[in-house]
């Protein structure tokens, strides 16, 4: 008599392994295109929306878009911190306060250092100006961590797509 068939088996076993590969795959992707310690799209993500939001208006003249070019300027308390906690804490708050100042169809994405970028798409003239300042207000404000106040300064450079160019090399 021949023994029942295991529920695993051989296909079993093989199926937890592709499993297992996907899973890795996945977080190898996610990786590759967020910042580890923000969770922000990366500077390769952002140039990718950038390239689709341009590829977008030369399709639409009409629409416009901005790009806000971000560094913060108190960066003592986001990267040069003693206290790398504290310093997470702040970048981490920087980000979730700048991606909920945006609107849902926007991007915000860690560039390096202490610059972020954020894609206004089909914003508008009208709208860029008040969108530079709700990220600015949202960034400016203090962060609790541990009883202290976390708070940066940023300075906020805007390039119109297509006034300013109408490619992200140019």
């Amino acid at each position: 008599m021949a023994p029942a068939p295991s529920r695993l088996g051989a296909g079993g076993v093989s199926g937890l392994g592709v499993y297992s590969l996907l899973v890795q795959r996945a977080r190898l992707a996610r990786l590759a295109m967020f910042d580890a310690l923000t969770g922000l799209p990366n500077r390769t993500l952002i140039e990718d929306r950038l390239e689709r939001a341009i590829a977008a208006q030369r399709r639409n003249p009409a629409m416009v878009s901005g790009l806000l070019f971000t560094d913060l300027d108190d960066s003592s308390a986001s990267t040069t911190s003693t206290d790398t906690a504290s310093a997470t804490r702040c970048w981490q708050g920087v980000a979730a306060r700048a991606m909920h100042a945006v609107r849902d169809i926007d991007s915000v994405g860690r560039w390096g250092g202490d610059e972020m970028i954020v894609l206004l798409e089909n914003a508008g003239r009208d709208k860029i100006p008040e969108l530079v300042e709700r990220v600015r207000r949202a960034v400016e404000t203090p962060i609790e961590y541990s009883g202290l106040k976390l708070q940066v300064g940023v300075s906020i450079g805007v390039a119109i797509v297509p006034d300013d160019g109408d490619g992200s090399r140019t």
